[in-house]
């Protein structure tokens, strides 16, 4: 019997390239082939790290571009006025430092949430769509690309009344409701992933669960589900354990 090589489909699968029947198809060798999930999951998350590594080579370019600035300026300032920067400096750092004691570390959930939040980063819209729903798909995807989370959301809704199974697009949806402050229908969807027999979505789920229950002010709920996220081998495991730290 020929071995099939899953190379080719798990890019496709993993870069939202396939269509509905391949989907399915796929979806059904994963839930039966644990060697091949554990392939999926490594690839998505290589890829994750690619895409956070060029944006820190970014950062870093732009913190070097801004420190040499700042360099300039201060070789071109006068004693005085660079002593009084230094005093004024110094005299925040006092007040910080005491507002630091007095209040300790813990953060308002606001603020926890505004730190941690950020869309999840998805390959690249589909380029295979062939029926009218995979156009509706691969249009949402464009609209999430773009961060116009409204537009994309409504595409995703409208997608997702006849194509429940696909956990990427409930997903997509559920990041889009807590972009437009809909956290009721976000925890609707991150809860549809993580009941689920088996996707590959359950880390960001249970994730993005957590901040929707820290963006409503769910204290008790954010706790224990952060608490099971830092007890897990989720990629967002040390993420959960910092924002206890400060909850």
């Amino acid at each position: 019997m020929k071995t099939i090589d899953f190379s080719y489909f798990i890019e496709r699968y993993n870069a939202s390239e396939m269509d509905q029947a391949e989907i399915k198809w796929f979806e059904k060798e994963l839930s039966g082939n644990e060697s091949l999930r554990k392939e999926v999951l490594l690839r998505r998350k290589a890829d994750q790290m690619l895409v956070k590594h060029d944006l820190l080579s970014l950062r870093n370019k732009l913190s070097s571009i801004e420190k040499t600035r700042k360099e300039k300026l201060i070789e071109t300032a006068g004693k005085r006025t660079l002593a009084i920067r230094y005093a004024a400096v110094f005299t925040g750092l006092v007040l910080i430092g005491s507002l630091f004691i007095i209040t300790g570390n813990k953060q308002s959930p606001q603020e926890l949430y505004n730190k941690n939040f950020s869309a999840y980063e998805f390959p690249g819209p589909s380029r295979t769509a062939q029926s009218q729903t995979d156009n509706q798909y691969s249009l949402a995807l464009g609209y999430y690309a773009d961060n116009h989370f409204a537009d994309a959301g409504v595409l995703f809704r409208e997608y997702l009344k006849n194509n429940s199974e696909n956990m990427q697009a409930t997903l997509l949806y559920g990041i889009c409701e807590m972009e437009n402050k809909d956290f009721s229908e976000a925890k609707a969807s991150f809860n549809k992933i993580i009941q689920a027999k088996f996707n590959l979505f359950t880390d960001q789920a249970q994730w993005y669960l957590a901040l929707c229950y820290i963006a409503n002010g769910e204290k008790a709920e954010a706790k224990l589900q952060l608490a099971a996220i830092k007890k897990s081998e989720s990629i967002y495991r040390n993420k959960a354990r910092k924002i206890l730290k400060n909850l």
